[in-house]
């Protein structure tokens, strides 16, 4: 009996050492979350930075496009040998002033847009401290993973928006400047011509002087505008290098998490297993204990007789 009872209490004991573990592994499912939300941020820089590219080449664009016209009124201004009158150039300060008020207009639009851009991301916000309450309420009250599934989503979405519409006001912002950028450089193109009339210039000498500013000033600031790009696309370049990485991390990570959840699911199988031996076992325990009280009691019985 002594023997039974010992193995009883070392297969409650052994059994009381196996713990169920969780399926998952909360310290590498944190370091998916923090590399995804590491990623996210570097995509986002991505983007702005290859908006700014995007937004220097049309501004590049734009300076070839008035050395181009520039060039072009040299062009008649020699093909029609104009005499030393005025008319030529005054067409070109007419033709300037069109490009001002365009652009001006031009302006005044994205200005408006900016603005309902802005009044859109403070609508947003509000909507999303309506969210976060939310969500805050759930984590006091320790609610379950799956209560937070539609909040999340929900916030998800709102912060997709908001960061939309910050990098369309960003856009806007780039835009303008560059646009009055534009009015800047035509009213001093206006004011060369305008000085060089009351001068006293004949036209071919004001457009060979207003030809050569020009070309100088615009080649300046492309040459500073194709060093801003290749230094911005060098930074691109380290982005994708850094977001490789990221993406080869999180992959890691997750296939380290599968096959400990895989490691796990094959310990608890096993566990399982080992819960019905010791039943069984127990069961077999408690028969033999069953039997030996039966044949103790009968032997008192026959001693009694």
């Amino acid at each position: 009996m002594k023997k039974i009872t010992l193995l009883a209490i070392s297969l409650i004991t052994f059994a009381s050492c196996v713990k169920k573990q969780d399926n998952e592994n909360p310290i590498i499912q944190k370091e998916i979350v923090q590399t995804n939300s590491e990623l996210n941020k570097t995509l986002v820089e991505q983007e702005e930075i290859k908006q700014q590219i995007v937004a220097l080449s049309r501004k590049k664009d734009s300076l070839l496009n008035v050395l181009k016209s520039t060039k072009e009124s040299m062009t008649r201004m020699n093909d029609s040998k104009i005499d030393k009158g005025i008319q030529g150039v005054n067409l070109k300060l007419n033709e300037l002033k069109g490009q001002k008020e365009n652009i001006e207009e031009q302006v005044a639009l994205q200005k408006k847009e900016m603005d309902l851009a802005t009044k859109k991301i403070d609508l947003l916000n509000q909507e999303k401290i309506v969210y976060d309450a939310q969500h805050k309420a759930l984590y006091d009250k320790g609610a379950p993973p799956k209560d937070f599934a539609k909040i999340d989503t929900l916030l998800g979405t709102i912060n997709s928006k908001i960061n939309e519409q910050k990098r369309k006001v960003k856009s806007l912002n780039r835009n303008i400047s560059d646009v009055e950028e534009q009015v800047i450089s035509i009213n001093d193109q206006r004011d060369f011509l305008s000085k060089k009339i009351r001068e006293d210039y004949n036209a071919q000498d004001i457009f060979g002087e207003f030809a050569k500013e020009e070309e100088s000033k615009i080649a300046e600031q492309i040459s500073t505008i194709d060093s801003k790009i290749s230094s911005l696309t060098g930074n691109v370049n380290n982005i994708n290098t850094s977001v490789a990485s990221l993406n080869d991390s999180i992959a890691v990570k997750t296939e380290q998490h599968d096959i400990n959840s895989q490691n796990q699911e094959d310990a608890n199988k096993t566990q399982n297993r080992l819960y019905y031996a010791l039943f069984a076992v127990g069961a077999v325990i408690v028969l033999f204990a069953v039997f030996y009280i039966i044949g103790k009691r009968k032997k008192q019985q026959n001693k009694t007789k």
